[in-house]
């Protein structure tokens, strides 16, 4: 899976260097990737996003050093929508906005504050690749030009939710069977009861991993069901309050909250609350929309101090009866769910989208998601993947 997931940290990480004229001439050079300082400022437009400082992790720290980019954080200030539409009032757009599909990018591209990106697709080989022409002919707008980039995304049916579990704890208390939602609940009542300062079952922010319970439940369950509000039945979209999967599966929820097997603060800690437990072993088994992610940094945090401590991801949990392979935990769209565009503002929109371009490529990805070479891998396997 290919994907740019840009939570400010990993938008950050990325470098893409330029040559250019003088002030004077406004014609831009070819874009040489590594040799120009590039700086443009970023603003995540979410009520709920805070970009980390740029340069204060291993792999931002890197591809200044490295790559001599620079990137400034615009913060929405818990007021998205106010601050993009006084940036917009005072024509003080930032170089790079990081949104949602919809209503503002159209909003912004029809009043000609966006760049068009379609000849920078063609010139630069890796964005044309990996997100996919069909893709990005999805994202085209009414007046034919491609505005938006994809911030996650992938050419193949898989995601990033799914089960983790806490190596140290699990083989400590016996490496118990785990494949059923009774042995899940029965594994969790021994959490509880041997590491009272634990989280037996951490589900994320927001409380998502009580909802992807519901794909365990019954063969070919997805969770979209629950957003779409509906489940099939034949030819037929019926309420999903009627849904008597949905039922067991909010009966079974409530038992574990009840029993304080559950995080007791789901539906209001933040994603830092969540991080912070996962990344210092204070949970036992985590099941979030992004526990690919959660998990790849918790492991690392934890056995920098300790090699057999970290996270394994298992199989999806499931009732009993359930086939194992008819088990869904997340929808999966090609598009993502957001975007990244480029604005007027921008001094060298070519250079921001070779940054772009070069995010997806193999050497980004790696120093995005395994960090620069010699921190954590030194050399690569046949798919030129990290070992």
């Amino acid at each position: 899976m290919k994907k740019i997931y840009m939570v400010f940290m990993i938008l950050s990480v990325v470098s893409i260097l330029f040559a250019c004229k003088s002030d004077e001439d406004e014609t831009q050079e070819e874009v040489v990737f590594g040799e120009d300082p590039l700086e443009f400022s970023f603003y995540g437009h979410y009520d709920w996003m805070v970009s980390d400082p740029w340069a204060e992790n291993e792999a931002t720290k890197w591809i200044k050093e490295n790559k001599l980019v620079t990137i400034e954080p615009i913060q929405s200030g818990g007021a998205a929508a106010q601050k993009l539409n006084t940036m917009i009032a005072s024509k003080e757009l930032p170089d790079v906005i990081h949104l949602n599909r919809g209503a503002d990018v159209q909003r912004l591209a029809e009043a000609g504050q966006l760049v068009p990106l379609d000849e920078y697709i063609e010139k630069y080989p890796n964005i044309k690749k990996w997100v996919g022409e069909q893709t990005l002919n999805m994202l085209r707008s009414e007046d034919g030009h491609i505005y938006q980039i994809p911030n996650w995304y992938s050419q193949e049916p898989r995601g990033n939710a799914g089960w983790l579990v806490n190596k140290k704890i699990y083989k400590e208390l016996g490496s118990p069977k785990l494949e059923t939602y009774d042995d899940l609940y029965n594994y969790l009542k021994l959490v509880k009861e041997n590491y009272p300062d634990v989280v037996p079952f951490e589900v994320g922010n927001g409380g998502q991993g009580i909802e992807m319970l519901y794909s365990g439940m019954a063969d070919d369950h997805p969770r979209t069901f629950i957003g779409q509000r509906s489940y099939p039945v034949g030819d037929e979209l019926k309420s999903i309050f009627v849904d008597p999967v949905f039922e067991e599966t909010m009966l079974y929820a409530n038992k574990l909250f009840r029993e304080k097997l559950i995080t007791q603060d789901a539906m209001t800690q933040t994603l830092d609350q969540v991080k912070e437990k996962i990344n210092t072993g204070k949970v036992a088994v985590v099941l979030t929309a992004t526990s690919a992610d959660l998990g790849r940094v918790g492991n690392n945090s934890l056995q920098a101090d300790d090699p057999d401590a970290g996270y394994d991801m298992i199989w999806p949990l499931h009732k009993e009866g359930v086939d194992k392979n008819k088990v869904w935990l997340d929808g999966f769209v090609t598009l993502g769910w957001n975007v990244n565009v480029i604005t007027q503002n921008a001094k060298h929109p070519e250079a921001v989208f070779a940054y772009f371009d070069w995010v997806v490529g193999t050497e980004g990805q790696k120093v995005l998601f395994f960090g620069p070479k010699g921190l954590f891998w030194d050399e690569t396997d046949e798919n030129d993947a990290p070992m």
